[in-house]
């Protein structure tokens, strides 16, 4: 791995080191986007090109960061494209550019001097290797996962894996993802010749596994290096949304996904239960008197049957059974890591204070 890392450092046998293009995807990312371009230009990569990908932001932080940052490009959408389509106008710009590597990041994300390497390291290591992330822990709070990679449910709910674990357990047993997160994913650019971009239609939510998906049934792997950690804020943009507009995409997307990417049989099987897991979880908001959460279930879950019964007519042949074998059979909807988050702050915090006073 040493000299595979050290190699793309240099490029090999006097060869320029391989093109990488970052991408990133901003929506009102005042007080994130230029620190996470300024961790990015001080990476020391000799062949990194960035580009800020802005989804119509109305607080000015594109144009800002672009005149911080006169060496980098920025795109500016005239209306939100969601996360997928933000970023495939930087990937568009990346292939056209003739880049190796793509890496996609969010505004929220620090990445230190030595993840891309390490990220890069691996990638030539492992021909067979499509995308690869690093294990991100909390800005605020690095003794702490915010994700380890993504774990893919039965009834095609996501989950960021690890969330919540202290970071020094995940770094000796990290479980093995489904898929990479969106929020820092260094990409194959051939790979991605062969599968495709995000799909758009996903907006929000999971576009990042599907895409992951369709890299497997390509014969590519996926990995998350959990010796090698960035920060991330976790959730900067989408916590500003209100949360009846989260559970839509989820449940819709979630359909979609397990539609398009299950074997048949269990394809049927997750439209029958997905629906009735999210009515069983909108009676639940209604007696708790949130009615636009309840819609926001039954609505995500109409609108996801619709369309996963028309991906199920149209899907390509070849890969279920390998990301069938990826599936948590046994989890129908993602654990909540929000308490665990909590206790474990609570413990690295106690356990500062007692070696301060030590």
């Amino acid at each position: 791995m040493a000299g595979a890392l050290a190699d793309f450092g240099r490029g090999q046998a006097g060869r320029a080191a391989p093109l990488v293009h970052a991408v990133v995807v901003n929506r009102d990312g005042a007080g994130l986007l230029a620190p996470c371009v300024r961790h990015l230009l001080e990476c020391g990569y000799p062949r990194l090109a960035v580009t800020v990908v802005d989804n119509a932001s109305g607080d000015g932080s594109d144009l800002a960061t672009a005149s911080l940052f006169p060496q980098i490009s920025l795109a500016r959408n005239e209306k939100n494209l969601g996360f997928g389509g933000g970023a495939n106008v930087g990937l568009r710009l990346a292939l056209e550019q003739g880049a190796d590597f793509a890496w996609v990041l969010n505004n929220d994300v620090l990445a230190p001097p030595g993840v891309l390497e390490g990220l890069l390291g691996r990638m030539a290591a492992d021909p067979t290797l499509g995308a690869c992330q690093p294990l991100l822990v909390f800005t605020d709070e690095p003794g702490i996962v915010q994700s380890a990679g993504c774990g893919l449910g039965l009834t095609g709910r996501c989950w960021d894996l690890g969330a919540g674990a202290r970071s020094s357990e995940i770094a000796k047993c990290a479980p093995a993802p489904a898929a990479v997160t969106g929020a820092c994913m260094l990409l194959r650019v051939s790979s991605l010749r062969e599968a495709g971009l995000f799909d758009e239609k996903f907006f929000m939510y999971f576009e990042d596994v599907e895409l992951c998906l369709r890299l497997v049934r390509f014969g590519y792997a996926v990995a998350c290096l959990a010796g090698i950690q960035a920060f991330h804020a976790g959730s900067a943009t989408a916590s500003k949304l209100p949360p009846w507009r989260r559970i839509f995409w989820c449940e819709r997307n979630a359909l979609v996904l397990a539609a398009r990417h299950y074997s048949p049989g269990l394809a049927l099987a997750v439209l029958v239960l997905g629906p009735l897991s999210a009515l069983a979880a909108a009676l639940a908001r209604l007696a708790r008197l949130q009615p636009a959460e309840g819609l926001a279930y039954l609505c995500g879950a109409l609108a996801g049957l619709t369309l996963g019964l028309g991906a199920l007519t149209r899907r390509e042949s070849g890969g279920c059974r390998e990301i069938t074998r990826l599936v948590s059979r046994g989890t129908v909807f993602p654990p909540k890591a929000g308490a665990r988050i909590l206790e474990n702050r609570a413990k690295l915090r106690a356990s500062s204070s007692t070696h301060e006073l030590g």
